[in-house]
């Protein structure tokens, strides 16, 4: 608020810039401004002025971080063309737009004549009709809410035999625990969703140069354990293994995986995994 009345404070009609809709004064958000002026000595008045309003508040203009584009239409050839003088705030001066210049303004990316153009959204929409049928994008929602309409669920409150509660794999009741952990027709979807998570996150290792094995095999007692990861960062080990699990199930799932790798015969493999001599995990 104080922002904007110093820049109310500062207003001069002669200075804006006028157009045929109505006069272009200036935005402003949190600690962003954007001054328009039609002529170049207008601008440098509307800097200097502002600069001493924002003075007695306790703020200052940045010329480091400030952009001047200053456009002048070249009469002869029907065309527009920037200036590259730079304008002056305190004896500093403010750096120019060329026409290679980004700057961005509420997040949206802005060029020397305006919005630039993106594709983003269309990308996005295109990618998910391409790749995902509607009423599977929906279920899929419903899944991570925790309202898919399983059998068990649509039955609840009402008289049923457990025949017509049984799941498509046949196996067990129709319910979100069994479709995200033991039923064989999503197994394949569950292996894939789980595998996704895991590339995602080695590959970001693999960019911060962090040193990790990918499922070693650990000896325990009679078996082995088989995380999904080992990541090595100074003198600490963190093992990582991801699990698909009911959204109601997430304390315990992490509770056993801690039990599971937090065993001091695992721990103790697991530290020299790499050879080194790690000293905690």
């Amino acid at each position: 608020m104080s922002l904007v009345k110093t820049l109310s404070n500062c207003h001069d009609p002669k200075l804006v810039f006028h157009t045929r809709g109505g006069e272009l004064d200036y935005l402003a958000y949190a600690h962003d401004v954007v001054l328009f002026a039609k002529p170049r000595e207008a601008l440098a008045i509307r800097l200097e002025r502002l600069q001493a309003e924002i003075h007695e508040i306790g703020l200052s203009i940045k010329s480091a971080k400030a952009l001047c584009t200053h456009i002048l239409a070249d009469g002869r050839r029907k065309a527009t063309k920037l200036n590259s003088r730079q304008p002056s705030v305190s004896s500093n001066l403010i750096p120019f737009s060329s026409i290679s210049s980004t700057w961005y303004i509420l997040g949206i990316a802005l060029i020397w004549n305006g919005k630039l153009p993106t594709t983003a959204v269309r990308d996005a929409s295109r990618m998910l009709q391409e790749r995902l049928r509607s009423s599977t994008f929906i279920r899929a929602i419903k899944l991570c809410a925790d309202v898919l309409p399983t059998k068990s669920r649509r039955t609840k409150g009402r008289r049923s035999v457990s025949a017509q509660l049984t799941c498509r794999c046949g196996a067990a009741v129709e319910s979100i625990f069994n479709l995200l952990k033991t039923c064989s027709v999503t197994r394949e979807a569950r292996w894939r969703r789980h595998n996704d998570i895991m590339c995602y996150t080695t590959n970001k290792l693999r960019v911060t140069g962090v040193s990790f094995l990918l499922e070693p095999h650990t000896s325990f007692a009679n078996t082995y354990c088989k995380p999904d990861s080992i990541v090595f960062i100074s003198n600490t080990v963190y093992i990582a293994d991801t699990a698909i699990c009911d959204p109601h199930r997430i304390n315990t799932t992490i509770e056993s995986k801690k039990e599971k790798y937090g065993s001091p015969v695992c721990v103790e493999q697991t530290i020299h995994k790499d050879g080194s001599n790690s000293s905690g995990v």
